[in-house]
């Protein structure tokens, strides 16, 4: 008996084979290239939590209380007149002008004043949202009345529908100077935002463009 466990023991003391040892070590690398690999991509790629972005077709900007979502042109084509769409609202206690403009210095494409804890919907000429939940200054949200609609009017969108023009708005006197506003078609959600103002609103009225939102039947794209 004790022999053979001599025996075991002797067998199980012998180094690995040199193909054995091999295939470990090769297997060893393998694996520290795979961790320091998938480290790399997350140390090299920053967080995309930490990135901020728009989750919608416009853009943003903010001065003090007052909070501008959403904010995009809409046009039928380039130098066409545009229709600016966006949601405004004043967090704070006392009404808020705000202007807007290309930043060149020429005259202001028109202006909106939100009343304290109210909202504007810029590009609507009805009341028609249910949502009327307000975010307070202290967090949460607060009860406020139904968005007043307001009508601002570009006479010439320098680009075509898909690109972006320089925006800037003037909050009570501070500069927002924005650069990236989209512009896009009137076609399904902004189908009824027409460059004609409605009664009593100021800006030049445009003939309204016929609009081809989709491909029509048969048409083929360019990559088919």
């Amino acid at each position: 008996m004790t022999s053979r466990t001599a025996v075991r023991s002797e067998e199980n003391s012998r180094p690995a084979a040199p193909g054995a040892r091999r295939r470990r070590l090769t297997a060893a690398i393998g694996l520290t290239g795979t961790v320091l690999s998938l480290t790399g991509c997350s140390m090299f790629s920053p967080p995309q939590v930490l990135a901020p972005y728009d989750p919608s077709d416009g853009v943003s900007a903010s001065a003090g209380d007052v909070l501008i979502r959403n904010a995009l042109v809409v046009a039928a084509d380039a130098h066409r007149p545009g229709v600016l769409s966006a949601f405004i609202s004043n967090t704070g206690d006392r009404p808020a002008l705000i202007t807007v403009s290309d930043g060149s210095g020429a005259p202001p494409f028109g202006s909106v004043t939100v009343a304290p804890g109210q909202r504007v919907t810029v590009g609507s000429t009805s009341n028609d949202s249910d949502d009327r939940s307000l975010p307070s200054p202290a967090g949460g949200s607060i009860e406020a009345a139904p968005p007043e609609p307001a009508w601002v009017q570009l006479p010439d969108v320098p680009v075509l529908p898909g690109l972006t023009i320089p925006l800037t708005f003037t909050i009570d006197g501070h500069r927002v100077p924005v650069d990236n506003v989209p512009v896009k078609l009137p076609c399904f959600a902004y189908r009824t935002l027409r460059p004609t103002p409605p009664a009593g609103a100021t800006g030049s009225a445009s003939t309204p463009q016929p609009v081809q939102c989709q491909p029509t039947t048969g048409e083929v794209g360019p990559d088919a």
